[in-house]
């Protein structure tokens, strides 16, 4: 009965899957030839079984049972085949579906990486605007800023004006002299020993005489005080030296006359002396705008012979070394112009000045624009001078250079404008003393026949427009040639604004 039961389960399957069986019947011939014949023969048997309605009974039971111990074995290898291609179209329905699994995944990916892209665009405009925002909001900061230094400076200036005008009532009201106020610099600076040592500080009362100290409340002095411009070149200082030749017959220790400079006669002799040129300009045989000048000046004791009234030079450290005892010191005295307006003169003027030895032909066909993008431009030459940094042009300049060179100014320098020419050499003039009538023979003496007129001379030279003046075009602020010296000249600019600030501040050592 089991045996009838199997065969009646088996037949039941059979049926239920003749259709499979025919669609994959294929998939068997990689089996034995053998064997493949057999199970074809056992399949057609189990086919015409269903056709004839085969019927359940004791003949039957006995036939079947007959048949089904004969074809046991191909009932088992049914089976064995009916799980193989089960697992094989599980196989085949896994594949598809894992294939299908990772088309979805693909898909995914994509769309996931659009929808990153999209993000990070929503993220690079939303940071574009928040930049934009922030430099808007940095500008008006900016702007804000700017305002109150500028509503500061006009109440430092107020407050200033107001402590001159206060200065001056107590001045008249009290015989207790005023002090100097002055924009300081931001720290307490230390002046180098060459500078600190060698040249005269300045009064700090109204009442106290230039380059003398005070001693017990009296002003006393140890040293001979030697005038020494600090050339500041195409600033003034050639109108400058000629006035202090032409109208006060001072004898000069200078350089840059073509007399001194290329006279080898007299430069590289071994002893001083005081030589007359035109327009009886005297000058001792030194060449001071040159550092082997200087050098030759130092070894021949210039300072110490006394043949020179007034030492001028662009070299401030070299010179300054020239007063090496404490019985001669230099009293420092500049004129100061607009970095900007001072570099375009510099330009024109070397365009043409064949006889500088500054002088390149290179500089002959270039425009403003090209000079100021060139290495032949001068870059903040003030302050690298007055900080001895001339030498070491690699090395930027910081605040602290600035504020060094701040104080040698408040401290050693009378200050002079190329703007205010004429109230800048009545300063110079009342400082050292020069009398407004000189004798042209004797020198130092007044009246007599042969008496210059020394105000009379000095006038006609400013109203002359100056010596070694050279016409040429002006720049505009905010030019681009403007704009390009500009950001060679930063120090220098902050230095010059400092300059007219002591220059306005000093004015109560005048009065």
């Amino acid at each position: 009965m089991l045996l009838v039961l199997a065969t009646s389960l088996t037949l039941e399957s059979l049926r239920r899957n003749q259709s499979n069986i025919q669609q994959n019947f294929s998939s068997v011939q990689h089996l034995k030839p053998e064997k493949r014949k057999h199970i074809e023969v056992v399949r057609e048997d189990a086919i015409q079984r269903e056709r004839a309605g085969f019927r359940q009974g004791e003949d039957g039971q006995e036939e079947e049972e007959g048949k089904m111990e004969l074809s046991a074995e191909d009932v088992e290898q049914l089976h064995h085949l009916q799980e193989t291609l089960r697992m094989r179209l599980e196989s085949k329905r896994e594949e598809h579906q894992h294939r299908q699994n990772h088309n979805e995944e693909k898909d995914m990916y994509r769309n996931g990486n659009a929808n990153k892209l999209a993000i990070r665009s929503i993220h690079d405009v939303v940071k574009m605007k928040q930049s934009a925002k922030l430099k808007v909001t940095l500008a008006q900061q900016e702007k804000e800023q700017a305002e109150k230094e500028q509503e500061k400076d006009d109440d430092t200036i107020q407050t200033t004006h107001s402590l001159q005008q206060q200065r001056q009532k107590e001045q008249i009201s009290s015989t207790e002299a005023p002090t100097v106020v002055a924009a300081h610099p931001k720290l307490p600076m230390t002046i180098p020993p060459v500078l600190r040592t060698n040249l005269v500080s300045l009064p700090k009362k109204s009442n106290l005489p230039f380059h003398k100290e005070e001693t017990n409340g009296e002003p006393t002095t140890s040293h001979v005080v030697v005038p020494f411009f600090w050339h500041v070149l195409k600033s003034g200082g050639t109108t400058v030296s000629e006035i202090c030749s032409r109208c006060f017959n001072l004898v000069r220790a200078s350089g840059g006359n073509s007399t001194t400079t290329n006279d080898k006669s007299d430069n590289q002799t071994e002893s001083l002396e005081v030589i007359t040129i035109d327009n009886g300009v005297k000058l001792v045989n030194v060449d001071m705008a040159t550092t082997e000048g200087i050098q030759r000046a130092k070894k021949l004791n210039l300072i110490p012979s006394a043949l020179a009234d007034i030492l001028i030079t662009p070299y401030l450290y070299e010179s300054s070394s020239l007063f090496n005892t404490y019985e001669q010191k230099g009293q420092l005295f500049a004129l100061f112009r607009h970095p900007i307006q001072r570099a375009v003169s510099m330009f024109h003027y070397l365009q043409h000045a064949t006889w500088e030895p500054t002088y390149s032909p290179n500089l002959k066909d270039m425009t403003i624009e090209d000079y100021a993008m060139s290495e032949s431009v001068e870059e903040d030459w003030m302050v690298r001078t007055l900080t001895n940094k001339m030498k070491d042009m690699e090395t930027g300049l910081t605040e602290q250079d600035l504020d060094l060179a701040k104080e040698i100014l408040r401290t050693k320098c009378v200050v002079g404008l190329t703007d205010q020419m004429e109230q800048s050499v009545d300063r110079f003039v009342q400082v050292f003393g020069w009398k407004k009538d000189v004798n042209e023979t004797e020198g130092g003496g007044g009246g007599g026949e042969g008496a210059v007129d020394a105000q009379q001379c000095k006038d006609e030279l400013l109203q002359s427009g100056g010596v070694n003046k050279f016409h040429h075009p002006t720049e505009v602020e905010g030019s681009m040639a403007w704009e390009l010296l500009k950001l060679k000249n930063v120090w220098d600019i902050q230095l010059y604004e400092y300059a007219v600030r002591l220059f306005e501040e000093q004015a109560i050592l005048f009065q």
